[in-house]
C-alpha cells in the first residue's frame, strides 16, 4: 500500500528535523520524534510517563528551567549548551522550548533538543554524504523500530491496566472491610467465590472453602431458605430482600442481588448481611413510644385532627366527628368552622389562616358545636406544623380539650371578681368619708376648743386678774406687804396661763388660715418656728397653689408642722427646708433636714404600739384622700419626705 503524499513530507521532514517531544500542561510526554530517543535516559516507558523521568539526567536542570520560563513567560525559551557525551562522543545540547501559540495547539509545549557540532563533529559534516547513501537502510530500521515501540506501548498500556486491575480489586476490598457489611460472592453454581473477614461471624467459613458450595457451610442465621433465595435470585433477576435473626437474637437485612459482569450478563449472586439490631431496637423504642403519645393524646385530648400544608382537612377525622357530629364531607377543606360559634367564626378563620400562613404554633380557645349535648361548648386548641428536613411546612396536627366547665368557672369567678372589686370600691369610697369626717371633726374639734380657749379661758384669766389687782392695791393701802407679794406671785402666773392659752389658741388654729393661702400660713409658720423654737426654716415656693378648701389647707399646714417639730425634737439639727409646688396634676410639699434620720421600719412597727399624729397615721390619712407621703430616711444620712395631694382631689369635688 503507498503511502500519501502528507505522510512522506512529514517522514522525511522528520528525518531531517532536529530531534522533539510534545510535552502537556502536566509535563507529560505525548509524543516523540523517530531521532528523540537518543536524548531520553529510559526511552522504553514511551507517552503518557512524565518529562523529567524520561529525558537523561544531564538535560533534566535545564529542561526544567526552560520549561518553566515559557509557560510563565509564553514565549520561546532556549537553554545554554549543554556539554554530554552522546554515543560515546562529546557535544553541546541547546534545549528549545516553544509553549503553545494557537488554540489548535491544545495547551501542548513543544521542546526541541539542538546539537551544537564540536570539532570533531565537523569533520564528520564531511561524511554526510556517505552516510546519506544508508538513509534508505535506517528508514527501513526506522520503521522496524517503530514497530517495536508500538509492540512495546501496547506491552506497557497492559501492564498498566493490570496495575490498575490490582489496585481495584485492593480497594474494593479495603472497602468491603471499612463498610463492615458482611458479604459473600458466589458463582452461577452457588459456589463461593470470595467472602469479607465478617462473614466468619455468621458462618464457619475459612480461606480454603472458596470454591465450595454455599449449601455445605453450617450458619447461625434463623434462615434456612438462604440457599434457595440465592437459586431464586439467578433463576429469576431480581432483587430479593429479607430480615432474619442470629441465634444470639441480633437482626440482620439479607440482600440476595444477581452479579453482573462487563456484558450485563449474571456470572452469580452477591449476598450481603447489614447489621440492623439497633435500628431494630430503635423501631420498638419508637413504636413503644408512639403508643405512650396516643395514650396520652387519647387521655388529654377531645379530638386530635391533621391537615395538609395549606391547613385544610384532606381526610376523615373520627375523633373531631365524634364531637361535632361532622362527616367528612361536611369537615373537609374549611368546613370545619362550620362547627365553630357562629359569634367567633370569623376570628377563628382568620386566626388559624395566619398561623397557616407564618408557620407559627397555633393557640386559641373556641367554642365548638357539641352533638351529644347539642350546645357549643369550650376547647382549647392547639396546632403545630410538621416540617420536612428542608424546614419546609408539610402539614399541621392538632387537638381541641375541652375546657368548657373551667371556662364557665373562670366566667363565674370573673364576675365575682367584679363584684368584690366593686364592693372594695365601694368599702374604699367609704373609708375615705369616714377619714375626711373625721378628720374634719378633727378640725372642728380644734377650732372648737381653741374658741373656748380664747372665750372663756382666756376672759375668766384676764377677770381674775383684774380682781387680784384691786386686791393687791387693797392690800399694799393697809400695809399687808407678805399678803401683797404673794398675790404679786400669782398674778405673774395668771399672766402666763394667758401667755400660754393664747399660744395654744393659735397652735390649735392659727387664725391665719382663715383669711390667707397655703403659701402665707407655711411663711407665718417659718416665723413661728424661728421666734418660738429657734429653727431655721428656709422656704421655696416655685407656684404658690390655689387651695379654697380651708380644712384642706389646715391638714397640710398640720402635717407640716408636725414634721418641722419632728426636726426640732429627733433630728440634733437648727436647720430645715421647706419647698412648695403646684402643677396641673398636683400639690407637692418637700420637708427636709440634714439630721440624724431614722430608720423607717422600726419606726413603722413602732406606730402600732404607740398610735398617734405621727408620720404613718399622717401617711394614711394622706392615702385615704387620695395624697401620698414618700419618705427617705437612713441614719445618720439626712430625711426628706414628700407630701402629694391631687390639685383637684376627687374627695374634694364630693365634699
Amino acid at each position: 500500500m503507498s503511502l500519501s503524499y502528507e505522510t512522506l513530507h512529514l517522514r522525511r521532514v522528520e528525518r531531517y528535523a532536529p530531534p522533539s517531544i510534545l510535552v502537556s500542561p502536566e509535563h507529560k510526554v505525548v509524543h516523540f520524534s523517530k531521532h528523540a530517543g537518543r536524548f531520553l535516559g529510559h526511552p522504553g516507558e514511551g507517552a503518557a510517563a512524565s518529562v523529567f523521568k524520561l529525558v537523561r539526567e544531564e538535560l533534566r536542570l535545564g529542561l526544567r528551567a526552560v520549561l518553566v520560563a515559557a509557560e510563565q513567560e509564553a514565549r520561546p525559551i532556549r537553554s545554554t549548551p549543554i556539554a554530554i557525551d552522546l554515543e560515546g562522543e562529546p557535544c553541546n545540547i541547546v534545549i528549545h522550548a516553544r509553549p503553545p501559540e494557537e488554540w489548535e495547539d491544545q495547551g501542548l509545549t513543544l521542546v526541541i533538543f539542538e546539537e551544537h557540532e564540536s570539532s570533531q563533529e565537523a569533520m564528520r559534516a564531511a561524511n554526510e554524504e556517505l552516510q546519506s547513501a544508508n538513509e534508505a537502510l535506517r528508514s527501513t530500521m526506522a520503521e522496524l523500530q517503530s514497530m517495536n515501540e508500538g509492540f512495546a506501548t501496547a506491552s506497557r498500556e497492559n501492564r498498566h491496566r493490570i496495575e490498575e486491575l490490582d489496585q481495584f480489586s485492593s480497594d474494593m476490598q479495603n472497602l468491603l472491610a471499612a463498610t463492615e457489611i458482611t458479604t459473600i460472592c458466589l458463582d452461577v453454581d452457588l459456589r463461593i467465590l470470595r467472602f469479607t473477614p465478617l462473614v466468619g461471624a455468621l458462618f464457619n467459613i475459612r480461606p480454603a472453602d472458596r470454591g465450595r458450595p454455599l449449601s455445605e457451610l453450617a450458619h447461625r442465621l434463623g434462615y434456612d431458605q438462604l440457599t434457595s433465595d440465592a437459586r431464586r435470585v439467578l433463576e429469576k433477576p431480581s432483587p430479593l430482600d429479607r430480615e432474619v435473626q442470629d441465634i444470639e437474637g441480633n437482626w440482620f437485612l439479607t440482600r440476595v442481588r444477581p452479579y453482573r459482569n462487563s456484558t450485563d450478563h449474571i456470572d452469580g449472586v452477591v449476598i450481603t448481611f447489614i447489621d440492623i439490631t439497633e435500628h431494630k431496637r430503635f423501631e420498638v423504642e419508637l413504636r413503644e413510644s408512639e403508643e405512650r403519645f396516643r395514650v396520652l393524646v387519647d387521655a388529654s385530648a377531645q379530638i386530635v385532627w391533621q391537615t395538609d400544608a395549606k391547613g385544610e382537612f384532606t381526610k376523615h377525622c373520627s375523633s373531631w366527628q365524634a364531637y361535632t357530629g361532622q362527616t367528612y364531607e361536611q369537615l373537609k377543606g374549611h368546613g370545619w368552622a362550620n362547627a365553630v360559634s357562629p359569634d367567633s367564626r370569623a376570628e377563628a378563620l382568620a386566626t388559624w389562616q395566619q398561623a397557616v400562613d407564618t408557620g407559627r404554633p397555633l393557640q386559641i380557645k373556641l367554642q365548638i358545636y357539641h352533638a351529644k349535648s347539642g350546645q357549643y361548648r369550650w376547647t382549647a386548641v392547639r396546632a403545630n406544623a410538621l416540617r420536612n428536613t428542608d424546614d419546609t411546612i408539610r402539614g399541621w396536627v392538632g387537638m381541641n380539650i375541652d375546657i368548657n366547665e373551667q371556662k364557665l368557672a373562670e366566667q363565674a369567678l370573673t364576675e365575682l371578681n367584679e363584684t368584690l372589686e366593686a364592693r372594695v370600691r365601694e368599702r374604699t369610697a367609704q373609708v375615705s368619708d369616714l377619714a375626711w369626717k373625721l378628720t374634719m371633726a378633727e378640725q372642728e374639734e380644734r377650732r372648737r376648743v381653741s374658741q373656748v380657749l380664747h372665750d372663756d379661758l382666756q376672759q375668766l384669766l384676764y377677770g381674775l386678774q383684774i380682781k387680784l389687782c384691786l386686791i393687791q392695791e387693797r392690800l399694799a393701802a393697809t400695809g399687808q406687804h407678805e399678803l401683797t407679794d404673794v398675790v404679786e406671785g400669782t398674778r405673774l402666773w395668771i399672766k402666763q396661763a394667758i401667755e400660754t392659752t393664747r399660744q395654744l389658741t393659735v397652735d390649735l388654729s392659727p387664725p391665719i388660715l382663715k383669711t390667707e393661702g397655703l403659701a402665707e400660713a407655711l411663711e407665718w409658720l417659718q416665723r413661728q418656728m424661728q421666734q418660738m423654737h429657734e429653727l431655721d426654716v428656709g422656704m421655696t415656693i416655685h407656684h404658690p397653689p390655689h387651695m379654697p378648701d380651708e380644712d384642706l389647707r389646715v391638714l397640710l399646714f398640720q402635717i407640716v408642722r408636725e414634721l418641722l417639730f419632728n426636726v426640732k425634737k429627733h433630728s440634733h439639727v437648727d436647720k430645715a427646708a421647706v419647698e412648695l409646688d403646684q402643677t396641673e396634676e398636683e400639690i407637692i410639699i418637700q420637708v427636709s433636714d440634714a439630721g440624724e434620720g431614722f430608720d423607717l421600719a422600726l419606726m413603722e412597727a413602732g406606730q402600732d404600739e404607740h398610735p398617734g399624729f405621727g408620720l404613718v397615721s399622717s401617711r394614711e390619712r394622706l392615702r385615704l384622700l387620695g395624697g401620698s407621703m414618700e419618705i427617705d430616711t437612713v441614719p445618720r444620712s439626712g430625711t426628706s419626705i414628700v407630701i402629694r395631694v391631687p390639685a383637684r382631689p376627687e374627695w374634694l369635688r364630693k365634699h
